[in-house]
């Protein structure tokens, strides 16, 4: 294996959207960070970006509920 780099956040897990693929440039938006390194000089957001990222807790958020009382409530209209 690779080295790897330790530090103070190791224990932190990583957040959905990076497990989900969303792009860096749209993740920092999103929270209000500046991308000040050079990436950040050529990263832009398209809206297949955004829609993709929609896409993604759409699906978090289906998953989240299947088997809660508000699935069984679908289920029955």
């Amino acid at each position: 294996m690779g080295s790897r780099q330790t530090g103070a956040h190791d224990n932190v897990p990583r957040a959905p959207a990076v497990d989900d693929g969303v792009d860096r440039a749209l993740r920092y938006e999103v929270v209000g960070w500046a991308t000040d390194d050079i990436k950040g000089a050529y990263e832009r957001i398209t809206p297949e970006m955004r829609k993709r990222r929609v896409d993604k807790l759409q699906a978090r958020f289906v998953q989240a509920r299947k088997g809660t009382h508000w699935d069984q409530r679908r289920k029955r209209t």
